[in-house]
């Protein structure tokens, strides 16, 4: 599944999509279902989650806005 942003795009497989082409989507929406059993990941499910602009691969955690971690509660306000 591949996302266009402006004039990058982001790719995300193996996905079953939730949305389909031409549609407009917003921050938070759902994009899909991720699928199970592939061939090359060590465990049950793991996305494979790219960035390009053209044809060059950025890295896609360049994106994130770096921000100072914080710990939430788990179960009864305890914090692990």
């Amino acid at each position: 599944m591949t996302i266009t942003h402006g004039d990058v795009r982001t790719t995300y497989e193996p996905v079953w999509p939730a949305v389909a082409v031409g549609d407009v989507l917003h921050a938070g929406d759902l994009l899909g279902a991720l699928v199970a059993g592939h061939t090359g990941c060590p465990v049950l499910a793991c996305l494979h989650w790219g960035l390009l602009r053209g044809s060059d691969y950025l890295n896609p955690l360049a994106t994130f806005r770096r921000v100072a971690p914080r710990l939430l509660p788990l179960r009864g306000g305890t914090i692990r």
